[in-house]
């Protein structure tokens, strides 16, 4: 919060803009959320929105267990499936036992994307978007449209980082690093 707000501050041209703000309604976004909110007032805040397309990828049955050994250990069978199935089609595409794949969070991110560019369309161009590791390379994926083997290299965002993208439809987009928060 308190970077955004020496940000907007110290950057000509977006002294007097606001934000729109979309996060996802889990826990730790939605804390964000609020720390960033409470920190730029009401001077910097234009809409805050609560979206559920930003939601992390949802793990299935191997939520809570990020060691592939006890994965396997707990679920032998529907860890040989998901195994297979990563090994063929590749980790962006197989889906964890009743979860969701990197392609199914993709997916949700270009439906997402579109209440952006209908906004842009409206002439409101600043957005903040506090979502998390998946949700946010898959977003940043769609929108500089990056390939899947990007995905793949680009590692996950760490806690409270912020990547800035900017630019226009006619010239493109970049996106930056411009805060790292916790590793």
């Amino acid at each position: 919060g308190l970077f955004l707000k020496k940000y907007f501050e110290s950057t000509p041209g977006l002294e007097d803009k606001k934000l729109r703000i979309f996060f996802s309604p889990y826990k730790r976004a939605t804390q964000t959320k609020d720390h960033i909110v409470k920190t730029l007032g009401n001077e910097r805040v234009d809409i805050v929105r609560e979206d559920f397309l930003l939601r992390e990828q949802d793990f299935g049955i191997f939520s809570d267990i990020p060691d592939e050994k006890i994965q396997k250990r707990k679920f032998p069978d529907e860890f040989k499936k998901y195994a297979t199935c990563r090994d063929k089609d590749g980790k962006f595409y197989a889906r964890p036992p009743m979860g969701e794949s990197r392609a199914d969070v993709a997916m949700r991110t270009r439906i997402f994307k579109e209440t952006i560019m209908r906004d842009v369309a409206r002439g409101r161009e600043n957005f903040l978007v506090v979502g998390h590791g998946v949700v946010n390379r898959a977003f940043e994926m769609d929108f500089l449209h990056k390939d899947v083997a990007w995905f793949e290299k680009e590692p996950n965002p760490g806690n409270c980082d912020i990547v800035l993208i900017e630019g226009n439809r006619d010239d493109g987009y970049t996106a930056m690093r411009i805060y790292q928060g916790k590793p």
